[in-house]
């Protein structure tokens, strides 16, 4: 499954909106055990950049999630991406502790 698809974080007036126009790819590993995301920036006709927001660029986000028992699974990650600018860590914490929705929103893409 490849789709095109936008991000838009919206923070308060202290640190400025972030968006990103995304290709996103879901492969099924070959034992159906395993599965492999991928995401990263394109630019898209249908997803201009916004006045009055930054975007973001992520060269690499993968992810590669494997069973590991009853409901259960091992994820391993490598990402690198440019926010573009400073944002305060407690803006960074509180965006990695919503984590688990992100990766309930992979869980959901997998299954379908």
């Amino acid at each position: 499954m490849d789709k095109i698809l936008n991000i838009s974080l919206s923070f308060s007036t202290i640190v400025s909106d972030r968006d990103n126009s995304c290709f996103e790819c879901v492969l099924d590993g070959k034992d159906d055990e395993s599965y492999f995301y991928s995401l990263h920036t394109v630019e898209h006709s249908k997803m201009p950049e916004e006045e009055n927001v930054i975007r973001c660029t992520v060269g690499i986000n993968v992810f590669f999630i494997q069973e590991a028992g009853d409901d259960k699974c091992k994820i391993t990650r490598i990402a690198q991406t440019d926010v573009k600018g400073s944002i305060p860590p407690t803006f960074l914490n509180w965006f990695m502790g919503i984590q688990h929705e992100s990766y309930t929103r992979y869980k959901n893409i997998l299954e379908s």
